[in-house]
């Protein structure tokens, strides 16, 4: 069978609106059943099932030919009773074990599915129960609670990761093909009591986004806000958004953006003379592209933001800036970058280039190339910076300082953990030996001072 197919998934967030000749197209053979259980190049395993009506032409025998068929509208996932669907989204080493991540639903029941993870010599049962607003957008009848999210302990080594999606009624439980994982040995330490963040709770897919159980309409096409004190609520915005006026509110909304014509951030505040809290939402393009950030400007508040899949996470040239209880991660990164001259992107999860009164606290930050936290000047100078009681991880250096003609002024780093994973070994804070900077309890996720680099 001759499909072609919308781009996306449920990871990529590309689910509906695009032209019948947008995706990728897979010469597959079926029979006249028309139940297809395809993986499609580019997508993944997401979408493991969809059902195609189709009248067959009555010449056709039934049950013994195969028929080309062309798709010319965008094919609906469908889920009949049965076995659960779902997927694995992730399998990564991380502290103290291995996360996995995914989601499961099964259509005979409005209760959540028991997942079962086989890992590290242990078996470990979670419910598949936490915000995933794009599986309902997919699947309307599972509603947005049907992810999860956990962390295995694992000792040092190779291990094979098995989920099983568990199963009520008709059909049978869910087996996701198996993953191997290495996780890397942690030095011996001293009892160390690590410093704990300003938030108990580390910021993740469940607790910061649009909240369960949020109706979102959808809005096609760009957002300019020109009225003071505009509230936008339960959005889906398949644009990008511009801000020009005061005290506009943004919150329970999805930002995806569009093919950009140029470099272009998720959602922007552009002027002194604007401002912007943003709440409870999500950040992350259709598709990546070196050309668009997540969140820009000045004057902004923005609390239990989940920005994903772009260049820049945040990025700010300007005063008045608070950033707090968000998940910055996996960052859109390119080889092969058109804005560096064919190198790779220079992806950062919060660049700052100028501005006074900054502050990043309890977020939890990674998964960017060049640098979790990255201070450049490059165009102003930057003072009264306070990053706190934050998770950081990721980049060449975990943060960097850039060596400018003067230094940044009072710039204070307190009570985060740094994780391990910087390319350059035990890099958490690489600044010129000459600039001023205070930091204190900061500690590796191992319980080890973190170091100034110079």
């Amino acid at each position: 069978m001759k499909t072609t197919l919308p781009p996306g998934g449920l990871a990529s967030r590309a689910v509906v609106g695009y032209g019948p000749a947008a995706g990728v197209t897979k010469t597959l053979s079926i029979t006249t059943s028309m139940r297809l259980a395809p993986t499609w190049t580019g997508l993944g395993a997401l979408l493991r099932t969809r059902t195609i009506a189709h009248a067959l032409p009555r010449s056709l025998a039934l049950g013994l030919a195969t028929v080309a068929l062309v798709l010319t509208s965008a094919v609906t996932a469908q889920a009949a009773s049965g076995t659960p669907i779902g997927n694995v989204d992730k399998v990564v080493a991380t502290d103290g074990g291995i996360r996995i991540t995914g989601w499961a639903w099964d259509p005979d029941t409005t209760a959540a599915v028991t997942v079962s993870i086989a890992a590290g010599g242990k078996t470990t049962q979670v419910k598949a129960n936490t915000q995933r607003a794009d599986v309902a957008r997919v699947y309307s009848a599972a509603g947005t609670a049907r992810g999860f999210s956990t962390v295995v302990p694992a000792t040092a080594g190779t291990h094979d990761v098995c989920v099983t999606a568990g199963n009520v009624g008709a059909g049978s439980k869910k087996a996701f093909a198996c993953r191997t994982v290495s996780v890397g040995s942690r030095p011996a330490t001293a009892k160390t009591t690590v410093a704990a963040p300003s938030t108990s709770t580390r910021p993740n897919g469940s607790n910061t986004g649009v909240p369960a159980g949020v109706s979102l309409k959808r809005h096609d096409g760009d957002l300019v806000i020109t009225k003071a004190g505009t509230v936008i609520s339960g959005l889906d915005i398949r644009g990008f958004v511009d801000v020009r006026a005061p005290k506009v509110t943004i919150k329970n909304s999805i930002i995806r953006g569009r093919t950009p014509d140029g470099s272009i951030a998720l959602v922007a505040v552009r002027s002194n003379a604007y401002s912007l809290t943003i709440e409870d939402s999500e950040l992350a393009p259709v598709k990546a592209s070196p050309y668009i950030d997540g969140l820009h400007g000045m004057n902004i508040t923005a609390r239990r933001l989940d920005i994903s899949n772009v260049i820049d996470s945040v990025h700010i040239y300007g005063n008045n800036v608070l950033v707090e209880d968000s998940w910055l991660h996996d960052n859109a990164h390119f080889t092969k970058d058109p804005r560096w001259g064919g190198k790779p992107s220079h992806d950062d999860s919060v660049q700052i280039q100028r501005g006074s009164n900054v502050t990043l606290r309890g977020n939890s930050i990674s998964g960017a190339y060049n640098a979790a936290l990255m201070v450049t000047q490059d165009s102003g100078a930057v003072a009264n910076l306070t990053v706190a009681g934050n998770w950081l991880d990721g980049g060449a250096c975990v943060a960097n300082i850039k060596k400018m003609k003067s230094a940044p002024t009072k710039v204070l780093l307190t009570d985060n953990v740094f994780g391990r994973n910087a390319r350059y070994p035990n890099c958490g804070v690489k600044v010129p030996a000459t600039y001023p900077l205070t930091m204190q309890r900061n500690v590796f996720d191992n319980g080890k001072s973190v170091p100034r680099t110079a």
